[in-house]
């Protein structure tokens, strides 16, 4: 598929090892973000894939209180380059939180998990309606989808298991809060993206 795709697009595959993650050449030379193809948060029953970063080592991340899925990580790396994240699509749950979380990104649902299953629209019909909205929401004010970013950043890992969050503890600067759960507060975004980088 990547021959299809206009000839001044970069295409990345596999993972570099940076912070960024998913997002990893971010930063504010971009206009947008745009996350297709993303999914609920670990502990959701959204999709059977619903995680966070890892389904085998986490089982729920916390930023400043608020449950975070991998489009709440990667949305606040843009958030500190003061790049709009204007559409997100994924199953229903996750769009449920984009409009939580990002009332004025625009969202397309393309299916509902239900147990181990999911159930999907037409996948033509999906990406018809993806190309649809993206356009429209590139052509929208995208200031209103730029995130504020708060003065300090507070986060709580739980993992699976508590050999795991022994380990994370001894990350510096992180703290086990119990068994299971580690904390770690920093100032600079990218400091908790290095916190999940190394721990995870």
């Amino acid at each position: 598929l990547s021959e299809h795709l206009p000839k001044n697009v970069k295409l990345i595959r596999g993972w570099s090892g940076h912070p960024y993650s998913m997002v990893q050449e971010l930063d504010d030379s971009f206009d947008a973000l745009l996350m297709v193809g993303y999914h609920s948060m670990a502990g959701q029953s959204g999709n059977p894939l619903a995680h966070t970063m890892s389904s085998s080592k986490l089982d729920s991340v916390f930023i400043n209180g608020q449950q975070s899925s991998e489009f709440f990580l990667h949305g606040n790396i843009a958030a500190k380059h003061g790049v709009p994240v204007v559409f997100v699509s994924g199953d229903a749950g996750l769009c449920e939180e984009v409009q939580e979380v990002s009332p004025n990104t625009t969202t397309h649902a393309t299916m509902v998990g239900v147990g181990d299953s999911t159930i999907s629209i037409q996948p033509e019909e999906s990406r018809q309606a993806i190309r649809e909205k993206v356009k429209s929401a590139l052509c929208g004010d995208l200031k209103k989808c730029v995130w504020d970013q708060p003065d300090s950043f507070s986060l709580q890992v739980r993992f699976i298991k508590q050999q795991f969050a022994h380990r994370a503890s001894h990350y510096s600067g992180a703290q086990l809060k119990d068994a299971k759960t580690v904390i770690y507060t920093a100032t600079d975004y990218d400091d908790i993206m290095r916190f999940m980088l190394f721990t995870v």
